[in-house]
């Protein structure tokens, strides 16, 4: 079969944006019957890109229980279903992906170590990694990936990332160690959706039982379940049969607290070890202390709020346009996240190769949307704001609101949980949903939310129905080229912009703070685990 193989670093979507930097315009996609180095490797082909836990100058040290602060509860720990976006860092610990991620968050070798993609897009065959046992001792082959997607594809498992993965058709097995997806339709962000953490992690099929329903977590990760309780804590035991080696930490004790400034005060007096998520301002004044050091966690991220477009009287597109004129995104970095956060109207960083050179308007006009409110008839019209509480700003939300109220709206705020919000966005009485998006590895994951056709155009999505974006964005994941792909998600974001849909605010500085008694940890681009460090290379002493 011909095609592109890939080892280590090296996949079709990451060379071709290499390729595309470098000014090489071939776009190095697949069917090229080339291996490609991967970006920045000086490791051979087929050496495994691995460190083996607990290497170092510290291998010595005896290592005993990390114990980390996070501010969201799970939800679920089954790692197909949605969740919030914290926990599925931890999860990763558990549950491994076909693929994984580099600390760049670059996709990477995961339980796969190589893949070959066809000339046409429609075949991926991977080779599976030798030595993976499950955490009850199982040998991993390819009739557990091919039960895992199968299960992700079904449309009764609720799955996240049903409908990205849902572009595979069949799943071919030919052997233990050979797993050959087909698809429909080409599918450039495929590699990247298969390395999502929680949302595609292969677990033993005997965590759910004849019903299907998840009843234990069996993974094939550095860590094992130990237990969860809701609202409470998630236990992990260090799996010492780890192919990668067992990690340095003998557990992990994972707590929900979900008060900023409670998990920062936990931190600074030495109650945990890790904190995830911490208020930016406060943590650098405690830090300075010397209790704790601050890694930033780097990562394409973006707050937003959607106006139901379908919803009277948000359907008048005057009145949409007025809400978005009076927000002020200087104030909200300012006063909002007390300047650790920079204006922006997309969930990509500057340094990003989805990064849009686009317009930006920093400061509210506020006469301008008082006018176009009295135009559209909607002065005292009501609006309420429900906001994901775990994560947002409520000085965020309290800025909006109080501009919409300036511009003569009467404004209220609801705070739930990122599951009660999903519940009310697949309806259609909501008005207006605060949250934001990270974990961006390929633009389809944001840019799903203005897809009528991937089922989540309700809520997050602005109640956005137009077939002309609908066309773009069908068209963007199946071209190769990646300059081809962001001009087409450009095009998106313009119809977005048109119709005063969704709209961003800014993109918070992201911290997580580590004790200055753990030692070997290094915060990757947005993730907890990736491959050769993360938790498994983290120790604190017994």
């Amino acid at each position: 079969m011909r095609g592109t193989r890939h080892r280590l670093v090296v996949t079709a979507i990451a060379a071709a944006l290499i390729a595309a930097s470098c000014g090489n315009d071939d776009g190095g996609s697949s069917g090229t019957g080339t291996t490609q180095p991967g970006p920045g490797s000086s490791v051979a082909p087929g050496a495994s890109t691995t460190t083996p836990a607990g290497g170092g100058d510290q291998q010595d040290t005896k290592c005993g229980v990390l114990v980390a602060g996070i501010p969201e509860d799970f939800d679920v720990v089954d790692p197909h279903i949605p969740g919030g976006e914290s926990p599925a860092t931890w999860l990763s610990l558990i549950y491994e992906t076909l693929v994984g991620v580099d600390k760049n968050a670059d996709v990477t070798d995961g339980l796969a170590t190589e893949w070959v993609i066809s000339d046409d897009g429609l075949t991926y065959t991977f080779t599976l990694r030798d030595g993976v046992t499950f955490h009850n001792g199982e040998t991993l082959d390819s009739s557990h990936v091919k039960w895992n997607l199968e299960r992700i594809i079904d449309p009764e498992t609720g799955a996240s990332s049903q409908s990205v993965i849902a572009v595979v058709t069949s799943i071919d097995t030919p052997d233990p160690k050979t797993v050959v997806l087909n698809l429909d339709a080409p599918n450039a962000p495929l590699l990247a959706a298969l390395a999502q953490q929680q949302r595609v992690g292969i677990m033993h099929p005997d965590s759910v039982d004849a019903s299907g329903k998840f009843v234990q977590g069996i993974g094939t990760g550095p860590f094992t379940f130990a237990s969860y309780a809701t609202g409470d804590r998630l236990t992990l035991a260090a799996n010492a049969n780890y192919w990668g080696g067992a990690p340095r930490l003998e557990g992990i004790d994972v707590r929900i607290i979900p008060d900023a400034t409670t998990r920062l005060n936990a931190l600074a007096s030495g109650d945990i070890d890790f904190a995830w998520s911490l208020p930016a301002q406060d943590a650098f004044n405690a830090a300075e202390r010397g209790n704790f050091d601050l890694q930033e966690n780097v990562q394409n991220r973006g707050n937003f709020f959607s106006i139901n477009i379908d919803k009277p009287p948000f359907d008048n597109p005057k009145l949409r346009e007025a809400m978005q004129l009076a927000v002020s995104r200087s104030d909200i970095a300012l006063a909002g996240w007390n300047g650790y956060a920079v204006e922006t109207a997309q969930p990509f960083n500057e340094n990003s190769s989805w990064y849009l050179n686009r317009e930006l308007r920093k400061d509210a006009d506020i006469a301008a949307a008082k006018a176009l409110v009295q135009e559209a008839g909607a002065t005292g019209a009501s609006v309420k704001i429900t906001q994901w509480a775990q994560l947002g700003s409520d000085a965020e939300a309290q800025i909006v609101a109080s501009a919409w109220t300036e511009i003569g709206l009467n404004v209220t705020i609801e705070k739930v949980s990122i599951a009660d919000l999903i519940a009310v966005s697949v309806t259609e009485d909501w008005d207006v949903l605060y949250l934001w998006i990270g974990l961006i590895q390929d633009p389809v994951r944001a840019y799903n939310f203005l897809w009528a056709s991937t089922g989540t155009r309700n809520g997050v999505a602005g109640g956005i129905q137009s077939e002309e974006m609908d066309s773009i964005l069908a068209k963007a994941i199946q071209v190769s080229d990646p300059a081809e792909r962001k001009r087409l998600y450009d095009q998106a974001t313009q119809i977005n912009a048109d119709l005063f849909a969704q709209f961003y605010t800014v993109r918070p500085f992201s911290y997580v703070g580590v004790s200055k008694n753990v030692t070997g940890f290094e915060m990757g681009a947005y993730y907890v685990q990736y491959q050769g460090g993360g938790m498994t290379s983290a120790c604190v002493p017994s």
